[in-house]
């Protein structure tokens, strides 16, 4: 689930002594090129290892830098064509290529705005993939029927089911190509025509020559729980896309060092909320900010969703996500993101996912920034008062 502080996979678990951590006082440092995080997942009935690696890179057969060099360890950005400044990961971007190049398929997860959709971006920019080798398909969310679905992933309306969709994905294989890449940006979709798609997917697995690359955010981690058990999704290895460090802020604010370290305190390094904070003002003092960033629509508004849909679904109340924030707010520990997986029943796995919640470096389950537990405070406040 959530990034892991560097440490030996191989090495026991320490126990926990410090108990609890202070909620709204998050840690956020510049990590050095050498941090590799490990964190096992919990899912349909096995473990999955994730692994976020942030050793130095190898430029390997599919990825390129625009100079032709190895990417330099010091973090850029660039205007992007919407006119929005983008961070530039290229060493993460190559590690990426680096597993999905030995493990044939990646799913690659974020919470809300946390930045999986700018990272396949930046993979397929930087990649060495003929046009004519990349698939790109975005399944209808809309669609129940097989043939409009099928339809609507392809572009082509005589694809009308999986049967069709997997000779058409073979047919796209160009005579000599020694790699295909497959792109899934997943947003939701019908169950069981994410079934057949699933299945279909497995199918081109068994030609070497393709590669699978699936991302999103919560409706993507879904797909570990919401198909059949030991679907292909369910059997992915997953990536978690790390939070922005201070040098990366830095760039993606063109920013002196003091502004990005304020912003990271601020947000907890999540991607969408250093935006948001830096369109509230780089010159705010900490204190103003934090007070602005917890009424904006990213903090304020998603927890006033989440606790109305988790009201709609009629969750009990030990899966209702005031009962985790009522606990967080009393300093009382939760359960712990990295033993949950992407099950999400579970309210801190989606409360994760809303960007709102992170582990700390011991692993325990916090409120993201001080903004969001101020928020979690106002919100539970009024929640309180309609349910006596």
């Amino acid at each position: 689930m959530p990034r892991k502080p560097p440490l030996d996979p191989m090495a026991p678990k320490q126990p926990d002594t410090k108990g609890p951590a202070p909620n709204d006082a998050p840690t956020v440092t510049a990590q050095g090129d050498s941090a590799v995080g490990i964190g096992s997942i919990g899912g349909s009935g096995h473990t999955i290892h994730v692994t976020i690696i942030q050793s130095p890179p190898r430029t390997g057969p599919s990825v390129s830098d625009p100079a032709g060099q190895p990417p330099a360890s010091a973090p850029g950005s660039e205007v992007t064509s919407t006119g929005q400044r983008e961070v530039l990961r290229i060493e993460l971007v190559s590690r990426l290529w680096d597993r999905l190049e030995a493990q044939r398929r990646l799913l690659i997860l974020s919470p809300r705005r946390g930045g999986a959709r700018t990272l396949v971006r930046q993979m397929l920019s930087r990649s060495r993939f003929a046009e004519s080798d990349v698939t790109r398909l975005s399944p209808s969310a809309l669609a129940k029927d097989a043939g409009p679905y099928f339809a609507a992933l392809c572009g082509d309306p005589r694809v009308t089911s999986a049967l069709d969709y997997h000779t058409w994905q073979v047919t796209r294989l160009r005579p000599g190509s020694r790699r295909h890449l497959i792109v899934l940006l997943h947003d939701g979709g019908d169950p069981t025509r994410l079934c057949e798609l699933a299945e279909a997917l497995r199918a081109c697995q068994q030609d070497e020559r393709f590669l699978i690359l699936v991302a999103g955010e919560a409706r993507t981690a879904a797909l570990k729980h919401g198909v059949v058990d030991n679907s292909y999704f369910s059997g992915m290895p997953e990536v978690l896309v790390p939070d922005l460090r201070i040098e990366e802020i830095e760039a993606l604010l063109a920013s002196d060092r003091a502004t990005a370290e304020r912003i990271a305190q601020a947000t907890g390094g999540h991607p969408g909320l250093v935006r948001t904070a830096a369109g509230l003002g780089l010159a705010l003092e900490h204190g103003a900010l934090e007070q602005a960033l917890s009424r904006t629509p990213d903090v304020l508004g998603i927890l006033k969703h989440r606790m109305d849909d988790d009201d709609r679904q009629k969750r009990p109340p030990r899966r209702h996500a005031a009962f985790v924030l009522r606990e967080l707010l009393n300093g009382r520990p939760v359960k712990t993101l990295e033993d949950l997986g992407s099950d999400l029943d579970l309210p801190e796995v989606r409360l994760f996912y809303d960007g709102l919640l992170r582990s700390d470096e011991q692993g325990r389950t916090l409120f993201r920034c001080a903004a969001v537990r101020r928020a979690a405070a106002l919100v539970l406040s009024q929640w309180d008062e309609v349910q006596v």
